[in-house]
């Protein structure tokens, strides 16, 4: 065998503390610019199994996350591997992640305000929670992406995408319906690119006419791409000749490439496999953790009142809808949705005012966290194309925007067999739209006679309100939709 002793008696140093990490996934740093995953698959193996290896850029920096196949081999690629550097200089920082591949989260700053599980803290010490902190999402990610991404892990509660001058990532809060949702989450999308954040490859014959050649023009892949990374993608459909990732434009979100496969059929093969689609592995991975718990007197500013802030509301709420639910538990003094600016938001807030301290108590216990009971317009569903020939393809419109792609399975399961459903989302459109395929003609028939003119059936599918009394900033941020509507909002005690 060539691997190295991987015995670890006497074993100390970089790694020591390591084996309380629990995983084997590894961050190599410093590493030149024209390394290559093959380079680090030839040094790691020396240690043991290389189960996985991927490159990335940070900071203009060549770095890469390697998967070893047992936390003691990852120990003894932590002691051997930098050496393959060479010199003192151009050694690789090896050392253990923090946190191993799509398992726990990776340390992020942030605070959240999240209702506390009875999970174990985290290996930073954070308790599990259902409020989560996401970071390194693109700065073009929208709220719809977001919840269309953590949807598919649970029910989203609550979000907020903090955006940050001068810089190409944000960050995010979100809180999920429980504890079990949160955890799900970290789980399925830590390390994944956000739903619709990366756009799918643009893949033809190159030239003027697109005649048939082994010419291929690629357009779509991130600015950071590499091309060893190309080179690996399309040789998974042939062998790949040569090809080059051409200067991108000044503030594009993404850049394009010339390939040659070795022949004309490869090159076919390659824009069958990968046009339209989006790779796996290409565009910004997100660092999910759960987020820290604010601090007590952060917290103690929700002073019991007959004022109460609820958020959540789908856009468009009617006064008289929420009214009606508020008045369940007392008098309605006052009531004002607050719509918010134009743009990305999926939903809208309320300040309300109750008669007493004691009915504002019983509407937050009763409504905060839970969906909220209200008609849903009816669905749209038909075949789809433009000539809604029959087929097992179906377009379904009229979704509300919380709708989640289990919920839709689940409706669209009585009719059939669920093929495969995407979820279709739009900034600016208050409605979802949704393509379902079913197994056979027949059952996509039966659903569009069974479905079609009826709202979505089942629990869940309403928005889930966060209420609680409402602070200092709950006023100031009414006021400044206010304005944002062209509508002077005046603040003070006992008014809402």
């Amino acid at each position: 065998s060539n691997k190295m002793d991987c015995g670890l008696g006497g074993y100390g140093g970089p790694g020591a503390d390591l084996m309380d990490a629990g995983h084997s996934n590894l961050f190599v740093g410093n590493l030149p610019e024209d390394a290559t995953e093959d380079m680090l698959f030839q040094a790691f193996s020396l240690c043991g199994d290389v189960h996985s290896c991927r490159m990335f850029t940070r900071n203009s920096r060549t770095c890469a996350l390697v998967k070893m196949g047992s936390v003691e081999q990852a120990a003894n690629a932590v002691k051997y591997v930098p050496a393959a550097g060479g010199n003192a200089k151009m050694r690789w920082v090896v050392k253990f992640a923090e946190a191993d591949v799509g398992g726990a989260a990776n340390r992020a700053d942030g605070k959240g305000q999240g209702r506390k599980g009875k999970g174990k803290p985290d290996k930073d010490g954070v308790a599990a929670s259902d409020n989560l902190y996401v970071k390194g999402l693109p700065d073009t990610v929208s709220e719809s992406q977001l919840q269309n991404t953590f949807a598919r892990a649970g029910k989203v509660v609550e979000m907020k995408i903090l955006r940050y001058p001068d810089s190409k990532e944000c960050s995010a809060l979100i809180r999920m319906a429980s504890v079990q949702d949160a955890s799900r989450a970290i789980e399925l999308l830590n390390g994944t690119a956000p739903q619709g954040s990366v756009p799918p490859l643009t893949i033809r014959f190159h030239g003027k006419d697109s005649v048939s050649s082994d010419n291929l023009y690629v357009k779509g892949l991130p600015t950071d791409f590499a091309q060893e990374d190309l080179r690996e993608l399309f040789g998974s459909c042939g062998t790949v000749k040569r090809c080059r990732i051409l200067p991108s434009k000044h503030n594009t979100q993404d850049t394009a490439a010339l390939v040659q496969m070795s022949n004309q059929q490869e090159a076919a093969r390659v824009i069958e496999a990968l046009s339209g689609r989006v790779p796996t592995g290409l565009g910004p991975c997100m660092s999910i953790r759960f987020a820290e718990q604010k601090a007590d007197n952060e917290q103690s500013e929700q002073i019991p009142s007959d004022n109460v802030y609820a958020k959540g509301l789908p856009l468009g709420t009617p006064d008289f809808l929420l009214r009606a639910v508020f008045s369940k538990y007392g008098t309605v003094v006052r009531l004002k949705v607050l719509e918010p600016k134009e743009g990305e938001a999926m939903d809208c807030a309320a300040l309300v005012q109750m008669s007493k301290v004691s009915e504002a108590q019983a509407a937050v216990e009763g409504l905060n966290g839970h969906t909220l009971s209200a008609p849903l317009p009816p669905m749209r569903v038909r075949f789809s194309g433009k000539d809604q020939q029959p087929g097992s393809n179906l377009y379904v419109a009229g979704l509300p925007l919380t709708v989640q792609e289990a919920q839709l399975k689940a409706t669209f399961g009585t009719c059939g067999n669920v093929v495969r459903l995407k979820l279709l989302t739009q900034p600016g459109r208050q409605e979802t739209h949704a393509l379902v395929q079913m197994s056979t003609v027949a059952e996509a028939e039966q659903a569009i006679q069974k479905l079609n003119g009826t709202p979505p059936e089942g629990a869940g599918f309403g928005p889930t309100l966060v209420v609680r009394f409402k602070t200092n900033r709950d006023g100031r941020e009414g006021r400044e939709r206010q304005q944002r509507g062209g509508e002077q909002g005046k603040g003070g005690k006992g008014k809402a």
